[in-house]
């Protein structure tokens, strides 16, 4: 009777786990904006009077804005800040006696660090994740990690549109999805390389799907206590790791699977 009332608990823990999942996916996915659809005057002067009054807002220029129509270009600002393990886009080594990293951010994972001087790039992606075409904006990020760029009129939200955070050795990416902060950290990577290995294409992967997975990788991580950059290591070995424990999760691998499935079911 008590092994029987475990399981129950058990598969009723899970259930709400994805339930919860499934809601917060949607409701991402609803304030997804149309880019073919202008913003309303109210909503501009929404937007403009948000972004002016945000923490760091003036210590970053933001490539693409037009200085004498900012109301308008505000409507297509994204901005962030860039993390990485022990501050670099690297795969650095450090001496076994080296200080811990401390909690940098809510979002990116404990022991990752703004990342000043990175270069950070807006481009379109093809199926692989790869630069397809110009570079459609450039910045570097300043002392505090912070970045700003205004996406074209012309170019569509969605997972193939990608913010690229670039140092000497390794890179991040992660796909812009609406006018909105995109902070630039390792999780985000560790899922794209994910997805493309299970062979995701980037541009027939819809937004409401990589939302889903997204929020349902973010989940796996926060439940791995011990899953944080390790001492000494660089980013290429924490991004293994991420994408590891991600890949090893059974309630993920089959929604990877799931999606997978219903895209060559499309086709």
């Amino acid at each position: 009777m008590l092994i029987n009332f475990t399981g129950r608990c058990s598969r009723f823990h899970h259930r709400r786990r994805w339930f919860v999942i499934a809601i917060f996916a949607t409701l991402l996915a609803c304030q997804s904006e149309d880019p073919q659809r202008e913003a309303p005057d109210e909503l501009q002067a929404e937007v403009d009077t948000e972004a002016a009054t945000s923490p760091g807002d003036g210590e970053v220029d933001c490539p693409g804005l037009d200085v004498d129509d900012p109301l308008t270009g505000r409507a297509r600002l994204v901005r962030g800040q860039v993390f990485a393990p022990q501050g670099r886009l690297a795969d650095v080594w450090q001496p076994w006696w080296s200080p811990p990293v401390q909690f940098a951010h809510a979002e990116p994972g404990q022991g990752e660090e703004i990342v000043a001087g990175a270069r950070v790039w807006l481009t379109e992606a093809d199926d692989r994740g790869e630069p397809d075409g110009e570079i459609l904006r450039e910045t570097t990020t300043n002392d505090s990690g912070r970045w700003c760029l205004h996406v074209p009129e012309d170019i569509r939200f969605g997972p193939a549109l990608l913010v690229i955070a670039e140092g000497d050795e390794e890179r991040l990416r992660r796909p812009v999805l609406q006018p909105t902060t995109v902070d630039i950290y390792a999780r985000p990577e560790a899922l794209l390389r994910l997805l493309i290995e299970e062979g995701h294409h980037l541009t027939e992967l819809d937004t409401a799907t990589y939302i889903h997975l997204d929020v349902s990788a973010q989940s796996v991580v926060d439940q791995s206590s011990e899953l944080v950059p390790r001492p000494g290591a660089g980013l290429a070995s924490y991004l293994d790791r991420l994408k590891e424990t991600m890949g090893d999760d059974r309630a993920l691998r089959q929604a990877i699977d799931e999606a997978l499935s219903a895209d060559i079911a499309d086709e």
